[in-house]
């Protein structure tokens, strides 16, 4: 089942007095219970697509199209409207703890503000309950202790987990991950990718897992989108070893190159394309592409049961192989 569905999302930001194209015609959905990734390199428009679910952009950006969420258009809604679905039906963990929380207010009182917003019906002390309950469920250790510290007295890992700890307290539909692991050193990202699916398996959370860390999406998501250029290149189940698009087989190719010790390291060549000079009529991967013969920009089509690419060449492949 489908909870949420963007449709033809388009987001373009303020430049120079006229508006600069950063994500175009985005589709794609979340079913209930996944967990979904979203991958690409630095500026691809990874973290203002997820952020325009919630619709915590600066006003700068300007997104159209649709987000459908519980039959709503997101987009359409007032803002009175989305205070009652951000952290209650909807939540967001994002990469940097320590400058999202509050520095001057203790754990405890953060970590039941959702609660005080949300759940008017509890009393104080089933608020307070609730809080320790969840600190423990996201591996707070003493959470008692814990609620009475200022964030700059915890861990980097424990930060994130009470950020966690935030997301989930009102038993939300989605999660948005943004890059949630990435300030983190590797043994504490492998815990909070634990508690991540634990939350997944045993509360049924849907998750919206955002990264530039093919390792991490590789080992936690269900499906994956993949984003180049502001456009959504290839979206598939399972592992990223059965892509077909050039640039996710590239990116992949990274995975295992330390196996080899021999191998030289792989990499891309260039660098991300400019928005300033995208066009349509050359596709945007083309310059870092050893396949490319003149392709244009296409969108995804399915070239198997839940498997979507936007390649020209992989596109007439596919039709070629059918055809014969």
């Amino acid at each position: 089942m489908k909870l949420l569905e963007v449709k033809n999302l388009n987001i373009s930001v303020d430049y120079k007095g006229e508006l600069l194209s950063l994500v175009e015609n985005l589709n794609f959905y979340i079913k209930s219970g996944e967990i979904f990734g979203i991958v690409g390199e630095s500026g691809c428009g990874k973290s203002i697509s997820s952020k325009s679910i919630l619709r915590i952009l600066e006003d700068r950006f300007h997104p159209t199209g649709e987000i459908i969420f519980q039959d709503k258009n997101l987009l359409d809604l007032t803002e009175k409207e989305m205070r009652k679905i951000r952290g209650n039906k909807i939540s967001m963990v994002f990469q940097d703890a320590l400058s999202s929380l509050n520095p001057l207010k203790k754990i405890g009182k953060q970590v039941d503000e959702a609660l005080e917003i949300h759940k008017k019906d509890l009393t104080k002390e089933e608020r307070k309950k609730k809080v320790l309950d969840i600190l423990t469920e996201c591996d707070i250790y003493n959470p008692e202790e814990a609620c009475k510290k200022y964030p700059h007295q915890l861990s980097g890992g424990q930060r994130q987990r009470v950020m966690i700890a935030m997301a989930v307290i009102c038993e939300p539909d989605l999660i948005i991950c943004d890059e949630s692991t990435t300030a983190l050193d590797l043994r504490t990202q492998l815990r909070i990718i634990k508690l991540l699916k634990k939350l997944n398996r045993e509360k049924n959370t849907t998750i919206i897992f955002v990264s530039h860390d093919i390792a991490l999406i590789e080992s936690i998501c269900d499906r994956v989108m993949v984003m180049y250029g502001g456009r959504s290149v290839e979206i598939l189940e399972g592992s990223l070893k059965n892509a077909k698009h050039p640039y996710t087989r590239a990116l992949y190719s990274m995975l295992f190159s330390m196996e080899d010790k021999n191998r030289m390291l792989p990499y891309v060549l260039g660098t991300v394309i400019s928005p300033l000079v995208r066009t349509r009529e050359k596709c945007y991967f083309g310059d870092r592409c050893k396949y490319y013969n003149n392709c244009k920009e296409n969108d995804l089509v399915e070239i198997e049961k839940n498997h979507f690419v936007a390649c020209e060449k992989v596109i007439k492949d596919v039709i070629r192989d059918k055809k014969s």
